[in-house]
């Protein structure tokens, strides 16, 4: 199986990294084609293409990529509004790349996606744009994108890269989406829901430990 991971830069750092059976064979970070410092408010559009290249030298084509998984649920955030807010600053942001590979959306396109709030059709434009660049091309029912909760895509970095197969992580951030265990930061409802987190995490961990055992 080959995964394609993506921090889209909701925030801060946008990166790419592509695991194939189960190991991280490639890891890039946009700061690093922008030169700009943890790459604040930018798509990692040259991660992408690289991680790509990289593939490609392997004789893999992003055809044969089985799923894109992005690292937070807009709506878990923000909410109904919020996600919609954010659709329109991310098209105005990625608007340059649509226009250069030919993927700029039609009013009907845009409208249907605002109502929607269909963030992701944003990200399989990115996708794609990508692909052309390395001579490539996907269709759009091709990609499919697969949001983890942001705050288990942090837990789980840890705690499978760990090497430890007991020790289920705790994640604490300065912010965090609702609904979304296993989460943490700060406010009241957060301390709340961090108790969650290590239920949550505990069972990470007994999953990891029977598959190793099996």
């Amino acid at each position: 199986m080959i995964v394609i991971g993506l921090n889209v830069g909701l925030f801060h750092d946008a990166t790419a990294c592509a695991i194939v059976d189960g190991e991280l064979v490639y890891a890039t970070e946009e700061e690093r084609y922008t030169r700009y410092k943890h790459a604040v408010n930018q798509p990692p559009f040259n991660s992408l293409v690289n991680t790509f290249r990289f593939l490609k030298g392997m004789g893999l084509h992003p055809g044969d990529v089985d799923a894109f998984a992005t690292n937070f649920n807009l709506r878990l955030y923000w909410g109904w509004l919020g996600e919609r807010l954010h659709y329109v600053w991310q098209f105005i942001r990625l608007n340059d790349l649509y226009v250069k590979y030919g993927l700029m959306p039609s009013y009907v396109e845009f409208g249907m996606g605002l109502l929607r709030g269909d963030y992701p059709l944003l990200i399989r434009k990115l996708i794609r744009a990508a692909a052309r660049t390395v001579d490539d091309d996907l269709d759009y029912k091709d990609i499919r994108l697969v949001p983890v909760r942001h705050h288990l895509a942090h837990a789980a970095s840890a705690y499978y890269f760990s090497g430890s197969a007991v020790h289920p992580p705790l994640c604490w951030m300065g912010e965090a989406s609702a609904r979304a265990p296993p989460s943490g930061g700060s406010g009241t409802g957060n301390l709340r829901r961090s108790r969650v987190s290590v239920s949550m995490m505990a069972r990470l961990a007994n999953s990891g430990s029977a598959s190793q055992s099996a």
